[in-house]
């Protein structure tokens, strides 16, 4: 579990990144776009829904960091 988490979080990172690179523009001015992420892994026992609010918590937790994050 810990490999796929690792896993996880390199992913996550690497959409993060693509987001934040986006070259949006309106009427010649760039929008800035970023992106906070909060996962969590499932564990054996462990409800679908323990699962969400784990990760909802990581967004919320992410976004207390100073946004444009990543929180596994």
């Amino acid at each position: 579990m810990a490999g796929d988490m690792e896993a996880m979080g390199m992913h996550m990172e690497a959409l993060r990144k693509r987001i934040e690179g986006l070259d949006l523009q309106h009427k010649n001015h760039r929008i800035p776009l970023t992106i906070s992420i909060g996962y969590a892994g499932y564990r054996i026992g462990d409800s679908l829904q323990k699962t969400l609010l784990d990760a909802d918590q990581m967004l919320y937790e992410a976004k207390e960091s100073g946004r444009n994050i990543v929180k596994p």
